[in-house]
Formats: C-alpha cells, sequence, structure tokens
C-alpha cells in the first residue's frame, strides 16, 4: 500500500490522503490468495486489480471508499465502492460508476 494524495477530479484543489492498494507489489508468499485478475471470473473482479481506498465520516458513520481507476484496470470506465466500516466488504459494497477520483 503507498500513500498518495486524492481529489475529485471536478474541484482538484480540494485533496485529501488515500491510498492505493496493489497487489503484484505484495511481499512474501502471495500463492494462497493472488491470482491473475483478468481471468473471466466476473464473481471475483476487480478486487485484485489496484484500487484507491480511504474513508470519511458521514452522519455518525465511516464509510470506506474504494475505486478502480480505468489507468489502473483497463476497463473501459473507472468505478467505485463504499461501505459502512463493520460490515463484511465482500458482500456490503454499494457499487457506482463513474468514478471522478484524481490521484498524485
Amino acid at each position: 500500500m503507498v500513500s498518495r494524495t486524492c481529489y475529485n477530479t471536478s474541484n482538484p484543489s480540494n485533496t485529501w490522503a488515500c491510498y492505493k492498494w496493489n497487489a503484484t507489489q505484495a511481499q512474501g508468499h502471495t500463492g494462497s490468495w493472488r491470482y491473475a485478475p483478468l481471468n473471466g471470473s466476473s464473481s471475483l473482479l476487480p478486487v485484485p486489480l489496484p484500487f484507491y481506498t480511504y474513508s470519511s465520516v458521514v452522519g455518525s458513520n465511516t464509510v470506506e471508499y474504494r475505486h478502480w481507476l480505468t489507468a489502473d484496470t483497463g476497463y473501459s470506465t473507472s468505478l467505485y465502492g463504499s461501505r459502512l466500516f463493520g460490515n463484511n466488504a465482500r458482500s456490503s459494497l454499494n457499487w457506482t460508476n463513474p468514478s471522478a477520483l484524481g490521484s498524485k
């Protein structure tokens, strides 16, 4: 995971801390959990592809955001998912596209 600075492409001067997660840069044994993400498995995409993550407090809840950008995935559009902290990320992501996230 690498620390980055993120922004909304419609307002690049408003920035916040975010992190880029990239499984291809993981160290140590990865054979039990890492696989080629573009293997045609629609039930597992895009989690193994690089994504940006950050959290924000919305009301009294903390929400985690995960963004998959076209430049990293090769998809025709960027997309993102969000979830309340404490909920299972595998089953509780709310998917939205397109993502307007930018990163420096």
